[in-house]
């Protein structure tokens, strides 16, 4: 007869191959072990008839006691396998001391059984588990920041930034994040801005590394919001935030602010002599006072800034901006507060003075229009949160 079945596993061999399709034996005569063609139905080397092997091979079990699985494999298959199906085990239960019996002989046999215990494997990966929490602290992004009345402060100031302008895109990137994890896909563009400004991170170096993050943000009609690689780096940025061996290099404690310099209060003429400079004469630019919401006294009288210069100025840009709505206030606004409140002391220099608040203090920036002012975030916290002074 022809050979026309492996005599090692008993399955169909295929007519254009002299080896086995299933388990890849050549095909051999069971007495001399020679190799045999196809068509024989003797063995040419030592004559004996040819064969067939009918015992099926031995199957490699595989049987997870607990939730029960069953799964059965020749020999050359059930090897690639076992640590396959091994790892996945060990994954789905890490926390319990499982066994995986692989065995030739059937399920739970007593002949050439391996037993892989995976106790050692679940307490290494425990330990992994622990080692990195260890060292990073809890990461909500919500952790960082305190709104109220729609106001964003920043609480964790220590963003890990490796100087200004990465602190102002850290800044950015986590303000968007924060937004996004209360719900709000798209943040005004202004918020972002007004946090910048009162941390005092907002300058050219910091707009120019804004616009070239164009592959992480979008930005429309005065909205940001995030490209699937700009949310990838501000879940990036949280990480390092929150993890104890991350060292920042730069954060709000290294911020100096430093005022331009001043005119001197003598200047020399050509002679060598030296006269006071000339001030320029500001005329008072009338504004509503007296506003039905609430007048300029009654804010003055609520906030009592006394005598301070700074606290005078601010509290009456925060009336003009806030009670009143006005974009910016000018020299002129500022001198016919103090006329109309009758307050001594008004300065002689005044737009040196509200020049110098700026630099100094962050609490005025300069607004839209020529020669205006207008009260930072910076300002508007400080007239709301911190006056009447205790």
């Amino acid at each position: 007869m022809k050979v026309t079945n492996c005599p090692n596993c008993s399955k169909p061999i295929s007519e254009a191959t002299i080896f086995c399709g299933k388990c890849r034996t050549q095909v051999r005569c069971l007495d001399c072990k020679e190799f045999l063609e196809l068509d024989d139905s003797y063995c040419q080397a030592c004559g004996s008839e040819i064969k067939i092997k009918n015992t099926s091979s031995a199957i490699n079990k595989i049987r997870y006691d607990g939730k029960i699985f069953e799964a059965e494999f020749t020999d050359t298959v059930g090897k690639d396998v076992t640590e396959t199906f091994g790892k996945i085990f060990m994954e789905n239960q890490r926390s319990k001391n499982e066994k995986l019996v692989v065995g030739s002989s059937g399920i739970n046999s007593d002949n050439d059984v391996e037993t892989v215990d995976i106790e050692a494997e679940v307490l290494n990966n425990t330990e992994q588990s622990k080692e990195t929490s260890s060292n990073t602290k809890g990461s909500n992004v919500k952790d960082l920041f305190r709104e109220k009345d729609g106001k964003l402060a920043l609480l964790e100031t220590r963003i890990k930034a490796s100087d200004k302008t990465d602190y102002g895109m850290r800044l950015t990137y986590l303000t968007v994040l924060y937004h996004k994890a209360i719900g709000i896909d798209t943040v005004d563009k202004s918020k972002i801005l007004d946090l910048l400004k009162y941390c005092g991170v907002y300058y050219s170096s910091y707009r120019k590394a804004f616009a070239k993050a164009k592959a992480h943000f979008i930005v429309d009609s005065g909205k940001v919001e995030f490209r699937p690689a700009g949310l990838e780096k501000a879940s990036k940025i949280l990480e390092e935030v929150f993890n104890d061996n991350v060292k920042g290099k730069w954060g709000l404690g290294d911020l100096v602010i430093t005022s331009k310099n001043t005119t001197s209060s003598k200047s020399t003429t050509d002679s060598g002599k030296t006269s006071k400079p000339s001030s320029k004469i500001i005329q008072a630019e009338k504004f509503d006072a007296h506003n039905k919401k609430k007048t300029l006294k009654e804010l003055f009288d609520e906030k009592k800034p006394g005598k301070s210069t700074t606290d005078r100025i601010v509290t009456i840009g925060y009336y003009l901006n806030y009670i009143l709505k006005q974009t910016g206030f000018t020299d002129g606004n500022i001198d016919y507060a103090y006329r109309v409140l009758k307050l001594d002391k008004r300065p002689r220099h005044l737009r040196q003075v509200i020049t110098n608040i700026k630099n100094e203090n962050a609490l005025i920036e300069v607004g839209d229009a020529d020669k205006s002012w207008r009260l930072s975030r910076n300002g508007e916290i400080y007239v709301e949160e911190e006056l009447p002074k205790k």
